[in-house]
């Protein structure tokens, strides 16, 4: 018997099916909180199920090399519409953009890290058949306007600690690390994917009301995740709503004294964007990246932009951006 598992996507639905229900377990993991009980506006339909890994065409291959967070290398093959994702001999993913169809087959015994960074790229392969695309950045609704800002940098940078910051001072998560962009008529929205932060010892340092909600083991990086929602201080936007983007963050270095916000030179901007979310192939970049690249294009050209330099005091960071979103 066919279990079936359904995502709200803010309006599109992922719908996901197996045999065996407990190969939608993980991938419940990264999207529960849009769990819904049916199909909506469009949807992208994914198969999951146990099985060997088959070989590639080694004359379709476009990259081959080791995955962030992984233990092994990941091999991305096809072509046009079409395009098969391997980790080993772990995980075969096939999407095809066209049909708006994937099939996922795993290795017995390797079910697990399709929790991880290779059941996001899953996530992201099924969000871009709904024609949305994922941003790496914090996604934030502004306090009293409907209006949302998306804070983007390297992983590392302080764009959770800020988020955090900011959540606690009048804006909503949407999502700390992971936000979704589409087309909204000449416009652009954007929500959030739900994500538990992980939280390092400096910002719970930076932010002590955290301090009482880290009741877990500190990981090799120095981090721990929290659930927002046990956390009183932070406001949480509604799961899946989607609302214009007003402005575009992009966090630099923290600097002493007071947060500085300055209007951003868009072409480098761009290219800061480009580089933490597009993939390039050994022919150069995919079809698929390249209407991705052309959507932040857009994004950068018809969004307010601004850099943000954090300073010594993060209570602060609300009303400097909400003074020049205003």
């Amino acid at each position: 018997m066919m279990a079936h598992a359904f995502f709200n996507l803010a309006g599109a639905t992922l719908c996901l099916e197996s045999t065996d229900p407990a190969l939608l377990a993980p991938l419940r993991l990264l999207l529960g909180s849009l769990e819904t009980d049916q199909a909506r506006g469009k949807t992208t339909q994914w198969s999951v199920a146990h099985g060997m890994v088959p070989p590639l065409p080694q004359d379709e291959i476009l990259f081959h090399g080791r995955f962030p967070g992984l233990d092994g290398d990941c091999t991305l093959a096809g072509s046009g519409e079409h395009l098969v994702l391997t980790l080993e001999e772990q995980v075969h993913i096939e999407f095809d953009r066209l049909r708006g169809r994937g099939a996922i087959l795993v290795a017995q015994g390797a079910e697990r890290i399709l929790a991880g960074d290779i059941g996001m790229s899953i996530v992201d392969a099924a969000i871009d058949m709904t024609g949305q695309t994922l941003v790496h950045g914090a996604a934030l609704a502004v306090p009293h306007r409907d209006r949302a800002i998306l804070v983007f940098a390297p992983s590392g940078t302080g764009k959770t600690t800020t988020a955090l910051a900011l959540s606690a001072s009048g804006f909503a998560l949407m999502s700390d690390d992971v936000g979704v962009l589409r087309r909204d008529g000449a416009g652009l929205e954007i929500w959030g994917l739900p994500r538990k932060p992980k939280v390092h010892r400096r910002t719970a340092a930076l932010l002590p009301w955290l301090l009482p909600h880290l009741h877990g083991d500190w990981d090799n990086e120095g981090e721990q995740v929290i659930r927002p929602e046990d956390v009183p201080e932070i406001a949480i936007a509604a799961p899946a709503a989607a609302l214009p983007l007003a402005g575009l963050i992009w966090l630099r270095p923290h600097r002493q004294g007071a947060t500085i916000m300055e209007t951003a030179d868009k072409p480098e901007l761009l290219v800061a964007l480009a580089a933490d979310n597009l993939r390039r192939a050994r022919s150069g970049t995919p079809d698929y990246q390249m209407d991705r690249f052309e959507l932040f294009s857009s994004m950068v050209r018809n969004v307010p932009s601004f850099t943000l330099a954090v300073g010594d005091r993060l209570d602060g960071v609300a009303a400097v951006l909400s003074a020049r979103l205003a």
